[in-house]
């Protein structure tokens, strides 16, 4: 989880991890019970002592619906993007879409719904979900709550100031590029050479999503 919120600053020396939350406040990540020290540029040290187990959640039940892309039925529609509603998808391990019967060659937008509870939650301990590979561009919505633009490099996002005492639902959207709906129609190059460009890895994958 995350402990001891300090004022907007940057630390010279510290025994722990340190990043800066939604609010723009400099926090510790901390993993393990302890005692910890940072020095501010100010000289001044903050002292966190942590004796709580901090005992991550791995979310492995997730619910896929996916609105997936085509090309329209009506030919002379060129510009225009047929999208169609998929039976939603229970996936206890994330993998590409390409893995999952049915999806090999679907391009679109995937919606990723997780649930969990949080026993004797406050905020002051903070939190964060790793959600390990993603592709293409993503972006979360937790308890309702949609999260600014996603760093789509950095994949361990700050949540704790959405999460709440009991049941929490937490959905990440992606979108994927054309090319794996486009592999499916064209065998062949505008050339006539057979199509030998693979299709990508679209969704989530590579681990299930913890929070800490």
């Amino acid at each position: 989880g995350w402990n001891e919120t300090t004022p907007s600053s940057h630390a010279v020396v510290s025994d722990t991890e340190l990043r800066y939350n939604s609010q723009n406040q400099l926090v510790a990540r901390i993993s393990e019970p302890g005692n910890y020290q940072i020095t501010l540029q100010d000289g001044t040290t903050k002292q966190i002592s942590v004796n709580d187990e901090l005992n991550p959640i791995t979310l492995d039940n997730w619910t896929l619906s996916i609105e997936s892309w085509t090309k329209p039925d009506d030919p002379t529609l060129l510009t225009t993007i047929k999208k169609t509603k998929l039976e939603p998808i229970q996936l206890n391990k994330l993998v590409p879409w390409r893995e999952i019967q049915g999806l090999k060659d679907v391009s679109g937008i995937g919606t990723y719904t997780t649930t969990f509870q949080l026993d004797n939650w406050n905020q002051q301990k903070g939190a964060t979900i790793q959600l390990g590979d993603i592709s293409d561009v993503y972006q979360i919505t937790v308890n309702g709550h949609t999260l600014q633009a996603a760093n789509q490099i950095d994949t361990n996002v700050d949540i704790g100031a959405y999460l709440q005492q009991g049941e929490n639902t937490i959905s990440i959207k992606v979108s994927s590029t054309f090319i794996n709906y486009i592999n499916s129609i064209t065998p062949q190059t505008r050339s006539g050479k057979v199509n030998s460009r693979e299709n990508q890895d679209y969704g989530m994958m590579g681990v299930d999503g913890v929070v800490s």
